[in-house]
């Protein structure tokens, strides 16, 4: 489409078709990441076309799959080649399983990946060498079967994130490389003090709300101003202040009334995936040294409304009370 537009005259920003190509391929993507010594977990790319015998006949290749899958280690994630949104992910904790997942001649290619860590992601936007690095989203855990992306608490917070700076900057050369051209989403696993990428997503990510609440760089913004031209117009965005984000019950007139009266409030609506209904989604930020008082106002409300679950209070409690220690 890009392509199309521009060849009519009309300014399109998004990143080019050959970038993309390679950012949507998983395994094409591991092996640019490699070349850019950025850290991805140990894999193996798995052909459906020889486990489905739509090639040429080799009766041996589930034995390599299952040698390889020992050299990595488990627990082992299978993740499809081209899905998105964690569609289609399998979680292979042992040997056994991976038997069953082979036995099953899965339809697509595969990638078979070490699992490891705790999720995190950041978005990076800019155009022609001049991007900016958004900040650092802590997203969940990792190393059990897939859940839901939206489950866990996730949160950006105004600490500084040192140890991720080479692998921003190694990213970032990346992009300069691939001549990205708007904003790309990268997912990440932290483990061992070490950022493993996952993969790279060329397009909004599901935590630019938190992004723009935590950093202050509006990513639209930033959009229409590589549309215009007067981009580059900031070089940093790292995070300011806390941005929270958690399910809730489905928020009525009142509560939010209420919520605006007692927090920062940024978003809270239902969320509606393919039709499904999965509650409520509040987004909040928390200027440093106010924690002791959001969990008050939150603790109060929840008290009397139930609208964050008591496990997922728990866990914003924890997370703001540490803070203001």
């Amino acid at each position: 489409m890009k392509t199309k537009l521009e060849a009519l005259g009309i300014r399109t920003v998004m990143t080019p078709l050959a970038a993309t190509r390679v950012l949507c391929d998983k395994w094409e993507t591991k092996r640019v990441l490699a070349a850019h010594g950025l850290t991805t977990p140990p894999a193996v790319l798995v052909d459906s076309d020889l486990l489905n015998y739509r090639a040429l006949p080799v009766p041996a290749y589930p034995d390599a799959v299952r040698l390889a899958a020992q050299d990595i280690g488990y627990p082992l994630m299978a993740k499809p080649l081209w899905d998105s949104t964690s569609m289609g992910i399998a979680f292979i904790p042992d040997p056994a399983r991976l038997d069953r997942y082979l036995a099953a001649r899965p339809a697509a290619h595969t990638v078979l990946e070490k699992c490891v860590g705790g999720l995190c992601s950041v978005d990076i936007v800019g155009a022609a060498g001049h991007y900016t690095v958004m900040p650092l989203i802590r997203t969940g855990t990792a190393g059990g079967p897939p859940a839901f992306t939206f489950e866990d608490l996730r949160y950006a917070a105004p600490a500084r994130d040192d140890d991720f700076r080479p692998t921003a900057q190694r990213l970032v050369d990346l992009c300069t490389e691939l001549g990205v051209e708007g904003s790309v989403n990268v997912d990440m696993v932290h483990a061992d003090g070490v950022y493993h990428v996952l993969e790279i997503n060329p397009r909004i990510g599901g935590a630019t709300t938190l992004s723009i609440a935590a950093g202050g760089l509006n990513t639209f913004v930033a959009l229409l101003d590589i549309l215009s031209g007067t981009w580059p117009t900031r070089t940093s965005a790292p995070a300011e202040r806390y941005a929270i984000e958690c399910l809730t019950a489905n928020p009525t007139p009142g509560l939010l009334a209420e919520l605006r009266a007692r927090i920062d409030l940024v978003t809270c609506h239902d969320l509606i995936i393919d039709g499904h209904n999965h509650g409520g989604i509040l987004t909040f930020t928390v200027d440093p040294g106010d924690e002791q008082r959001v969990v008050k106002e939150l603790t109060e409300l929840c008290t009397r409304t139930d609208f964050i679950a008591p496990p997922m209070l728990d866990k914003i409690r924890r997370l703001l009370t540490s803070a203001g220690r």
